[in-house]
């Protein structure tokens, strides 16, 4: 109901006692506003150490290429560009690692740094959709996304893979719709983030570099 004459508290009924009216502490009010995606448990990602990292995936979203002819007949190709850096650790137990793209030493290029940087500061921002519809994912840019595809190594020495698909940025512009391997629900994580992989998904190592 409504505020006390002190602003503190709420009047309130309860179902099983309709006699009564009680005094609730506003405190309680204030935790029933909360929208029900704030309350939902985000996702821990896994530590993405460079010195962790055996492999990093980007593919980037369909282009359109120029349209061939055979045999009377017109197609369109549509092609994703693809980086795949490759983790080479060093031998003597160090947390040495060098990189190597298309078989180029890349270790010191600006936008790897940029990447592993990002990579291990990963976090996500809030919970957009837990069950979205399709037209919730298409809006998303879920139809042709990036997907960053890591393979890691934890602490203890068991290998995993971070799958992260990559959509469209939110109408403020703050950031961008991710998801997590198989799991539906669609989450937001910072652009700022997310600008380093999406440089090199869209250009490739060469031309980002």
């Amino acid at each position: 109901g409504n505020a006390t004459t002190d602003g503190t508290s709420y009047y309130a009924t309860i179902n099983s006692d309709p006699d009564h009216v009680f005094i609730l502490a506003g405190t309680l009010r204030q935790a029933m506003q909360t929208p029900i995606y704030q309350m939902c448990r985000l996702p821990e990602l896994p530590t993405l150490a460079e010195a962790q990292m055996l492999s990093i995936t980007l593919q980037g979203p369909k282009t359109e290429q120029a349209d061939t002819e055979t045999d009377g007949r017109r197609t369109t190709v549509l092609t994703a560009n693809s980086t795949v850096l490759t983790a080479t650790h060093a031998e003597d137990d160090s947390t040495a690692v060098s990189w190597r793209s298309g078989g180029a030493n890349i270790t010191d290029a600006p936008s790897l740094r940029a990447l592993l940087e990002d990579l291990a500061a990963l976090k996500v921002a809030e919970c957009v959709d837990f069950r979205p519809s399709d037209d919730a994912v298409t809006f998303c840019g879920f139809q042709d996304p990036v997907t960053l595809t890591v393979h890691y190594q934890t602490a203890t020495g068991i290998e995993g893979i971070f799958e992260m698909n990559v959509g469209t940025q939110n109408m403020g512009g703050t950031g961008r719709y991710v998801r997590f391997g198989d799991e539906p629900a669609i989450y937001l994580m910072e652009l700022e983030l997310l600008d380093p992989m999406m440089r090199l998904a869209y250009q490739g190592m060469e031309e980002a570099s």
